[in-house]
């Protein structure tokens, strides 16, 4: 999962995988968020797909069959709230065991599920 593509414009892409171009993807599966908004990627053991949670102005865009499907975590929140996470008495946090990264795109730096840093 590349950290994140910066343009110009104020404009992020996240792609998953390896992407050596400078402009939007024209084939590749990608989300579009903010040079200042957050990600959490979410990979699903045995799936190519993987499950993001993304802030609502942030854009997915399938358009690769080649690759796994990007899911937008709030297309079925309850769903993924039950599955991914639990309460632990102040915040909702992610299960252990479960593989996910958090993408911090302002401070151009990710994290793993241990808050090491990738």
């Amino acid at each position: 999962m590349r950290d994140g593509l910066k343009t110009f414009n104020s404009i992020c892409y996240i792609i998953p995988g390896k992407y050596y171009g400078l402009l939007k993807p024209s084939s590749e599966n990608y989300i579009e968020t903010s040079n200042l908004g957050d990600a959490d990627v979410i990979l699903q053991r045995g799936s190519s797909d993987i499950i993001v949670n993304v802030d609502d102005n942030s854009k997915i865009v399938n358009q690769s069959s080649e690759r796994g499907e990007i899911i937008n975590y709030s297309s079925n929140r309850a769903y993924y709230d039950s599955a991914c996470t639990y309460f632990d008495g102040k915040y909702r946090r992610y299960n252990k065991g479960l593989d996910y990264m958090s993408i911090f795109i302002k401070e151009n730096c990710a994290t793993d599920k241990d808050g090491r840093h990738l």
